[in-house]
């Protein structure tokens, strides 16, 4: 069974800037879209999955300070719903690595965040899966100004999803 994990990113730094190395090659193996995102302050993104779980994403902040969100949906595993939630700031040299079977969100702590996403599978908008945020279940200690988006804000607590949805645990390698 793989966890979310904060991946250590090499930095070389001098007079004209910052070189960031990107770890695809060690946890991304196919990587298939990259997606770049630019949110405000209290911006929550998620929690997103794609229908079966089967995609991995790892987590870049290119600018400002987000707090990061897995939430375990793998259907079977003892696991289940548990909340794995880590701090990064672009000044960091660490990414965020969130595996097949996993819902993801993410809140912008710094007046803006740029955070760049490498996927394994194509987003499909048809497969795409949303679950609250606000749910009790998940209990996620949140500001109450959030900004969601309108299918963010409109999404069913995680329990209330059908569990057709979510991947078993033997269809997770």
């Amino acid at each position: 069974m793989k966890f979310p994990q904060t991946v250590f990113s090499e930095k070389y730094e001098d007079k004209r800037g910052v070189i960031r190395v990107v770890a695809l090659h060690d946890f991304c193996d196919q990587v298939r879209q990259v997606n770049v995102t630019e949110s405000i302050r209290n911006t929550f993104r998620g929690l997103h999955f794609q229908k079966g779980g089967q995609q991995e994403k790892l987590i870049t902040v290119v600018k400002g300070a987000v707090q990061l969100y897995a939430v375990n949906i793998i259907c079977g595993d003892t696991q289940f719903f548990r909340v794995y939630q880590v701090t990064l700031a672009a000044t960091d040299a660490y990414q965020f690595w969130v595996p097949k079977g996993y819902a993801f969100g993410f809140l912008t702590t710094s007046e803006t965040s740029i955070i760049a996403y490498a996927f394994t599978q194509p987003f499909d908008a048809k497969t795409e899966v949303t679950a609250s945020c606000r749910s009790k279940t998940l209990n996620l200690q949140l500001p109450n100004n959030i900004l969601l988006s309108d299918k963010d804000h409109e999404a069913k607590d995680i329990v209330d999803i059908d569990m057709k949805l979510f991947p078993l645990k033997g269809d997770i390698e």
